[in-house]
């Protein structure tokens, strides 16, 4: 056992210095992006990166932050419906928004504390998207309780050719599809309510766009 342990140890021994021999080639890695994050589920998406994506509606954009949905029910005319992972965060109660430091959600509003509407956005002048998924953004105020969003403007000097892309297959789908059931004090018996909004056919869009 004493030999055979002494062998073992001879062959490391060897095996060691032939590896602290060879010459191994070195190795790169680059990164692009923001290096500041805080946390994995916060982030920042480049204008680059918002510009070569085809938009059904200005608020779109925000699908940008992994798990977030954003979608509109029972027409078009007001702020859009906003989920993030099946959490429906309404029409921005629960999702803080600011533009260009400027905050969208609106306090009081009768259609629902938070109510942020970005229909006013223009998603060709933004330059980058930073967010924060989680409740731990007390700086970010009273909505951000599952995430909060941020988008910059700049204005850059160039041209933008695109051909935008709907639904190839133009499959029939609906963009929102939800049930659910309530009763009010003096109803005999509940209401079922089913809310369907279609989604868009296959469409064709293109563009041509110069930044000034």
């Amino acid at each position: 056992m004493v030999r055979t342990l002494a062998a073992l140890g001879l062959l490391d021994t060897a095996h060691a210095q032939e590896v602290t021999a060879l010459s191994l080639q070195t190795v790169t890695v680059t990164a692009s992006g923001s290096s500041d994050m805080t946390a994995a589920s916060a982030g920042d998406v480049s204008q680059e990166q918002i510009a070569s994506q085809p938009l059904l509606r200005p608020a779109a954009l925000l699908e940008n932050v992994p798990g977030l949905i954003v979608t509109q029910h029972s027409g078009e005319g007001k702020a859009n419906q906003y989920f993030l992972r099946a959490f429906n965060l309404d029409h921005g109660t629960d999702l803080a928004l600011e533009v260009d430091d400027m905050p969208v959600n609106m306090p009081s509003h009768a259609h629902g504390q938070g109510y942020a509407d970005l229909n006013f956005l223009i998603p060709e002048l933004v330059s980058d998207l930073r967010y924060n998924k989680g409740p731990y953004y007390a700086d970010e105020g009273d909505f951000a309780t599952t995430v909060d969003a941020q988008l910059g403007f700049q204005s850059p000097h160039h041209w933008l050719v695109a051909l935008d892309v709907f639904n190839v297959a133009d499959v029939r789908w609906n963009d929102i599809e939800y049930y659910y059931v309530s009763r009010l004090r003096n109803e005999a018996a509940p209401a079922a309510d089913y809310v369907v909004h279609p989604g868009v056919p296959r469409t064709l869009r293109a563009r041509i766009q110069f930044w000034f």
